[in-house]
């Protein structure tokens, strides 16, 4: 949300989540190795049913766009291709997804790109070699949408990828998540340990 002033808006994000084909990327980017999870806990955690939940419905996406002003138009790149693209105003809806330059990450954004583009965001891939992306966009947090792996280890406790105190390097919140209620129960669980 600090790279990319339109990813501040819910509904953006929200119409993002709805058009992501999850399916399709455990498919076809993890072969079938892995599972979708709505919730940023560990598998085995208690599910809270309050959490909303956002599965595959492009139209749903594209809906909550259009009533928000994005419409869509055509613009032609400098290659001469034509594509449909959301405009509101004077603006593009434009995201640039950045990930780390392994074959799952890869593949993982080329759907997420294709899904997004479906919808008339226009998806900019930024493929960052490993032996750099530590340094050139985690560590300053330089990225508007980021994929990448995080290991959680054995200890369940969120405290450290969702803390606000935890936003800027070498904490892991790599969300860059910031919310009131959210810092106190995170506050709260901490001090009960």
């Amino acid at each position: 949300q600090t790279k990319n002033d339109f990813l501040k808006s819910d509904y953006v994000r929200q119409a993002l989540a709805l058009a992501v084909n999850k399916e399709k990327i455990i498919s076809e980017a993890f072969k079938s190795g892995g599972r979708i999870i709505d919730i940023p806990t560990l598998p085995g955690i208690e599910d809270n049913p309050d959490i909303k939940k956002y599965p595959y419905d492009p139209g749903a996406a594209a809906t909550i766009l259009e009533k928000n002003g994005w419409l869509m138009t055509s613009t032609t790149t400098a290659d001469g291709i034509t594509q449909q693209v959301r405009k509101k105003k004077n603006w593009f809806l434009i995201i640039t997804l950045t990930t780390v330059d392994q074959s799952e990450y890869v593949k993982t954004a080329e759907i997420i790109k294709e899904s997004w583009e479906q919808i008339g965001v226009q998806t900019n891939l930024n493929i960052i070699d490993k032996s750099k992306i530590l340094q050139d966009s985690i560590r300053p947090r330089e990225y508007e949408v980021l994929i990448f792996g995080q290991n959680l280890g054995i200890d369940p406790d969120p405290f450290a990828f969702w803390h606000s105190s935890q936003n800027e390097y070498p904490g892991l919140n790599l969300a860059i998540f910031s919310d009131k209620k959210v810092r106190q129960a995170l506050n709260y669980a901490t001090n009960k340990k």
